[in-house]
């Protein structure tokens, strides 16, 4: 008795992030919904649940003689599963509902110059060295990634609960990211001052191509399960922002953390103009990220601490 319920008590924190993914990913249907083609379960989708519960069902029986922290891993991989396709859907939403609302580039350029940081200028700056430029890209692409190997290293170094807050962390994220940006539709940087890559032929530029697409997402008449649309919808707050703060705090008691923050901190520098996000949804993305971070702290302690008093309980009787 014992030993089965230290086992569901040492797994408690990603049933918990399970619970939250699953619970995004129907919200992220929720907001499909709302677009002109409506919610298609398409056979990825489906492929992605059956994986999902198939690895949740294997992690609530896993034998006791084999390592627990495989079980642990089969949840997290089971999370990310079971939102994948639907977190991509729904972030071709916030455009379309948005869409009927004024563009927020302009003043988000107000605030960047009121807190003294020209976009246009520092964008300038960087693409001048290609070499920064290119290092800072690489970087920009590898955060993300980085941020699941910092979710799968605690794991590896017993740290669960960290592990599973950072995850369940990165969906709230997103989905308030998703609910903000329905507000606060924004083109990004690189759109408001109409620039082209043409401009900067030897830089690679993420989303230089995105604001045909953009305004076809904003009317709907572009859809979303046969176009190729290429994600990066969500300017503020910005997601990446959010990703880093995420990724330095789970980073913190793993050993190689100098590196990982290392990484982090140039996707930082990288986000503004390969990102082409203003600094005011870099801070909108970090205090959204802090936020959530709080908020799976304070969900992991009560669902914790309410087990282990019935363990307690239980082990009396």
């Amino acid at each position: 008795m014992q030993d089965s319920v230290t086992a569901s008590t040492r797994l408690l924190p990603f049933l918990v992030c399970f619970a939250i993914w699953l619970s995004s990913a129907i919200g992220d249907l929720l907001l499909v919904a709302s677009l002109p083609q409506g919610i298609v379960l398409t056979g990825r989708m489906l492929a992605e649940w059956a994986v999902a519960f198939g690895l949740l069902v294997l992690a609530l029986r896993w034998p006791k003689h084999l390592d627990f922290r495989l079980a642990a891993a089969c949840l997290a991989v089971a999370s990310l599963a079971v939102r994948s396709s639907s977190a991509y859907l729904a972030s071709y939403v916030p455009p379309y509902l948005g869409g009927r609302l004024p563009m927020a580039d302009a003043e988000l350029a107000v605030w960047d110059a009121w807190l003294g940081f020209s976009w246009h200028s520092y964008f300038i700056g960087q693409v001048k060295y290609s070499v920064v430029a290119t290092i800072t890209g690489l970087c920009y692409v590898a955060g993300p990634l980085l941020t699941v190997v910092i979710a799968a290293a605690l794991i590896g170094a017993h740290q669960l609960t960290r592990s599973a807050q950072m995850l369940a962390a990165m969906s709230l994220t997103l989905s308030a990211a998703y609910a903000i940006a329905c507000w606060v539709p924004t083109a990004g940087a690189y759109g408001y001052y109409k620039m082209s890559a043409a401009d900067h032929p030897g830089v690679d530029i993420h989303y230089s191509y995105f604001e045909q697409v953009y305004e076809q997402l904003r009317t709907g008449s572009i859809d979303p399960y046969l176009a190729a649309i290429p994600v990066g919808t969500i300017g503020f707050p910005s997601f990446h922002t959010a990703l880093v703060v995420i990724a330095v705090w789970g980073a913190r008691p793993l050993p190689y953390r100098a590196l990982f923050n290392t990484v982090q901190l140039v996707c930082l520098l990288g986000i503004p103009v390969h990102g082409l996000h203003w600094l005011s949804d870099m801070i909108a993305g970090a205090l959204v990220a802090a936020v959530s971070l709080v908020l799976t702290s304070a969900m992991m302690t009560y669902f914790v601490s309410r087990n282990l008093a019935r363990c307690r309980v239980s082990f009396a009787d």
